[in-house]
């Protein structure tokens, strides 16, 4: 079996640009420094044990809620256009020329549910936003009471049981990056088994 150095030699003898294509692809790898996907996204979130990396989308923002065509993000900015047609209780917008955590931040205080959009890739990929609330599983020998108890020492209240999820809860937050942030710090406090978004998700891909 060959060794690696004479597989090297092998592959740049007389090739001199070969040199330089591997001396590059080291190069990058050093410069990530070995982090992870997650660690060079925008955010991250926790699928049980595993923390997976989203990127923010420039120029979108989903609407949350019961809004009129004239009513919410179109009546706050009226170049808005929709991504796509109304989906349930969502509606995607494009922004040309704003930043949408600028526009969420203008909005702060009114009675829209605002969020930023995310892809699973730095390419894009599956869209999915925070229309609030998130879904925490507790340990199997928690009883509610010092489920609330934990709950309400971090000012949170829970809402509904959840049957399909052992000993899981839907815990009321606002919508947006707080829904996102809230999740992370009640997994990262290693007292639960779960806790992440109650995810609005694309459901076919553009």
């Amino acid at each position: 079996m060959s060794s690696i150095s004479e597989v090297f030699q092998t592959l740049t003898r007389g090739a001199p640009w070969m040199i330089a294509l591997l001396f590059s692809i080291c190069s990058a790898c050093l410069c990530a420094g070995g982090k992870s996907a997650a660690d060079m996204a925008d955010q991250y979130w926790y699928d049980g044990e595993r923390q997976r990396g989203i990127w923010q989308q420039p120029g979108l923002i989903a609407e949350f809620g019961d809004i009129g065509p004239s009513g919410g993000v179109a009546a706050i900015y009226p170049n808005a256009v929709p991504l796509s047609q109304p989906s349930g209780q969502v509606r995607i917008w494009r922004l040309p020329g704003t930043d949408a955590q600028e526009l969420i931040q203008s909005m702060h205080g009114s009675s829209a549910r605002l969020s930023p959009v995310f892809g699973d890739h730095p390419q894009g990929g599956r869209l999915r936003s925070l229309p609030g609330g998130i879904i925490v599983q507790f340990q199997t020998d928690w009883h509610e009471a010092r489920i609330r108890d934990w709950l309400q020492a971090k000012g949170l209240v829970p809402g509904k049981r959840l049957e399909f999820i052992d000993n899981a809860w839907r815990i009321s937050t606002p919508s947006g990056i707080a829904a996102l942030q809230t999740a992370n710090a009640l997994y990262e406090t290693d007292q639960v088994r779960a806790a992440f978004p109650d995810w609005w998700e694309e459901t076919s891909l553009r």
